[in-house]
């Protein structure tokens, strides 16, 4: 597939010398032929010949917007295709270690992760509470949890 897009266009030929049509009909007749909205060009003579432009007010309107986002489509569609063609050449090994570092990526940015994130009044505040434990004797000594870890 091929998209083009028309900001200028000039025709060759004898088609605006032909003296069977007016100029103005010629050309707008030859305009329509080129593009769906021939009112969105201005037309300008060069020497001998006719060219047609986009004018600003379009292509600042309409155009530019397009265009970047055609190319934000078409870049991230080849990023997956670029994607695609190095994760088909890899053994089942290296696919599997790539997936689980997808996985990795996504889950942290997860809404769940999102909200076991500590902020710092909460981190704080927990760090206040195992005080408040330890002062209370609620502990295990290092020989205790060596002890309850061998029940493992």
């Amino acid at each position: 597939m091929r998209t083009t897009l028309i900001t200028e266009f000039s025709p060759g030929g004898s088609f605006l010398t032909s003296k069977n049509i007016d100029l103005d009909t010629r050309k707008t007749l030859l305009a329509k032929a080129i593009v769906d909205n021939p009112e969105s060009f201005t037309c300008s003579k060069k020497g001998d010949s006719f060219t047609w432009t986009i004018k600003p007010e379009i292509k600042n309107k309409y155009l530019n917007g397009f265009i970047k986002k055609y190319c934000r489509d078409f870049l991230g569609k080849a990023l997956e295709q670029e994607m695609h063609n190095y994760f088909i050449q890899l053994n089942e090994a290296e696919k599997k270690s790539v997936i689980l570092m997808l996985r990795t990526f996504l889950k942290g940015r997860s809404p769940m992760a999102a909200e076991n994130d500590l902020n710092i009044e909460q981190y704080n505040k927990e760090i206040d509470e195992a005080i408040a434990r330890v002062e209370a004797g609620a502990f295990h000594t290092h020989q205790e949890v060596e002890k309850m870890a061998k029940e493992w």
